[in-house]
C-alpha cells in the first residue's frame, strides 16, 4: 500500500502530523479543488434544487469506492436525487492521487493512522471547515455515507470523528482495526448485500455483522438493511437512509423510531437486536 506523506519510511520514526487548512479556497456547486494534508484533492458539491440554503441545513459526505470516482458514486448511489425535495448540502470527496497513482484502497481507512496523521481524516475536517465557511451548515447534523471502499471510509470516519459526525450510513462497509468504543455513540444504518456481498478480497457480509455486533455491544443504535443482492447500492434504501440520518443530532440521544421504522424503509430493514 502506498505511503501517505505523513507515514514514516523508517521503523521508529514518528509520523508527521498534518495541519488543518488555514485558508479555504472559493467553493461553489459542482467540481472543486483544495490542498489538504499536503495532497491535491478534487470534490463535488451539490445543493438542493430549491437553491443555496438560507438557513442551516445538514451536510452529507458521500464516499466513492475503490477505483471509483465522484461522478461514479453519484450515478451508482442515486443519493443526489434526494436533493429534489430535501434540503442539505452534499459533498462528494475524491480520493488522493500521489505521483499519478491512487492508493490500492483509495482511502486511508486501512492504515493505523487515526487522527491528524491520517490524510483522509484531515481532509474530512478541512471540508467541514470550508463548507461551513461557505454555506449555512448545521454542525449538529453532519452525516457520512458511501459504498464499498467508501463504506469502509464511512465506518472509519464514524469511529474517529465522533465529535463531528452525528450519524453514519455505510453501504457494504466495515472496519479493519481492533474495535475500540468511540468517544461518543454514533447511530449507524448499515446496509449490505448478504452472503454474496464479496468484492476486492473482502467479505462484506462478515464485515457488516462484525461492525453491527460491536456497535450494538457498546450501546449504539443500529438499523440493519440486508438486501441479499450482492455488492451493490440498492437505491430503494435512499429514502430510509435519509430519514434515519436526518433524524439524528450530534450530542443528543439517538432517534430510535420507537414505534417502528418509517414507511420509507424497505421491508428488509430492521432495528438490530
Amino acid at each position: 500500500t502506498q505511503k501517505s506523506p505523513g507515514e514514516s519510511s523508517c521503523e521508529g520514526d514518528q509520523n508527521k502530523v498534518h495541519t488543518a487548512i488555514q485558508t479555504c479556497p472559493a467553493i461553489g456547486a459542482g467540481k472543486n479543488t483544495m490542498k489538504s494534508a499536503e495532497l491535491d484533492r478534487e470534490f463535488q458539491v451539490l445543493l438542493p434544487d430549491s437553491g443555496t440554503p438560507t438557513v442551516e441545513v445538514p451536510l452529507v459526505f458521500l464516499y466513492h469506492g475503490v477505483g471509483g470516482t465522484t461522478d461514479g458514486i453519484l450515478k451508482d448511489s442515486g443519493f443526489a436525487a434526494l436533493l429534489k425535495t430535501e434540503s442539505f448540502v452534499l459533498v462528494v470527496p475524491g480520493s488522493a492521487t500521489i505521483d499519478g497513482k491512487k492508493l490500492k484502497t483509495d482511502w486511508y481507512y486501512g492504515s493505523s493512522l487515526f487522527d491528524m496523521d491520517n490524510p483522509d481524516l484531515v481532509y474530512f475536517d478541512d471540508l467541514v471547515k470550508c463548507l461551513s465557511a461557505t454555506y449555512k451548515i448545521d454542525q449538529k447534523r453532519i452525516y457520512v455515507t458511501g459504498m464499498s471502499g467508501g463504506g469502509m471510509m464511512t465506518t472509519f470516519a464514524a469511529m474517529h470523528r465522533t465529535g463531528k459526525i452525528a450519524a453514519a450510513a455505510p453501504f457494504s462497509g466495515g472496519y479493519l482495526h481492533g474495535f475500540k468504543a468511540p468517544a461518543q455513540k454514533v447511530p449507524m444504518l448499515f446496509t449490505w448485500g448478504g452472503p454474496t456481498d464479496k468484492a476486492f478480497e473482502q467479505d462484506f457480509d462478515l464485515l457488516a455483522k462484525e461492525v453491527i455486533g460491536n456497535f450494538k455491544k457498546n450501546g449504539h443504535f443500529v438499523v440493519q438493511c440486508e438486501h441479499t443482492t450482492g455488492h451493490k447500492w440498492p437505491q430503494q434504501v435512499n429514502a430510509g437512509a435519509w430519514a434515519f440520518l436526518s433524524a439524528q443530532k450530534l450530542g443528543e440521544p439517538a432517534a430510535t423510531f420507537a414505534t417502528g421504522l418509517p414507511a420509507s424503509f424497505p421491508a428488509f430493514c430492521k432495528v438490530a437486536n
